[in-house]
């Protein structure tokens, strides 16, 4: 069983979603790979959101891919996300592998690489568990305030990605990549969140199934896989945040 770290969660970094976990929305399921630098990804990752630059609140969950209750809005790589249930099942934050079992090799020689299991669809990074790719993928880079990056092709990059060939580095949101095999399934994942998120204001479900790779349990709609059975004990572990 997963021995999950006590956490205290500040205003921004609990979204108010845990309840409706219920819905059975555990799966991250990997799909739609997508090109590097194409014109019609958004730049929404670069922009304000309902006053994020004047609230501390939104500024702090930016860093913490939080959520902020005073602007009712949560962040993933600095895109924004009015969905507290979608928030909450991206689930951006590692959780501690100490004294976790579990029979899959590859996920063992994962945990001890920082790598990802494609079979079990679990990322480690630093003893800690991720539950999309996604979410490792971006633990793997570093948040950062682009405005301190010295490649200006990049700082200034009006869309949510970018990699520059002359400094061999990139970006997705706000997190920064000097690896560039990482850096491209990051940036894949990204552009499938934004795909997801594009279906937000038709159905709530629809998008967080669209990213999952599951059925829209309120539409009959999405992907056509199987949610994945997360480790023994996760999901009333998960319920018992909802009472913090």
């Amino acid at each position: 069983m997963l021995n999950a770290r006590e956490e205290t969660l500040t205003e921004t970094q609990r979204s108010p979603a845990s309840a409706f976990l219920s819905l059975g929305f555990a799966a991250f399921l990997v799909a739609i790979a997508g090109g590097c630098s194409s014109p019609e990804l958004s730049s929404s990752a670069d922009s304000d959101h309902g006053g994020a630059a004047s609230c501390e609140s939104c500024t702090e969950a930016i860093r913490l891919n939080g959520w902020c209750d005073r602007c009712s809005v949560g962040y993933v790589a600095a895109l924004p996300i009015e969905s507290a249930l979608f928030h909450e099942v991206l689930d951006a934050h590692g959780h501690d592998t100490t004294g976790w079992t579990h029979p899959c090799l590859d996920c063992t020689e994962a945990m001890e690489t920082d790598n990802y299991c494609h079979h079990c669809k679990f990322g480690f990074v630093g003893g800690m568990l991720y539950f999309s790719e996604l979410t490792w993928s971006l633990a793997r880079g570093k948040v950062i305030d682009r405005s301190t990056l010295s490649c200006a092709s990049i700082r200034d990059c009006t869309e949510g990605t970018g990699w520059c060939e002359e400094c061999h580095e990139g970006i997705v949101g706000n997190v920064w990549f000097s690896d560039r095999a990482i850096f491209d399934r990051s940036e894949k994942e990204y552009r499938r969140l934004l795909a997801a998120l594009a279906e937000l204001d038709r159905c709530e479900s629809c998008s967080v199934s669209i990213f999952q790779g599951t059925s829209c349990q309120q539409c009959d709609m999405g992907g056509v896989s199987s949610p994945q059975k997360l480790p023994a004990g996760w999901d009333s572990r998960r319920q018992g945040h909802a009472n913090d």
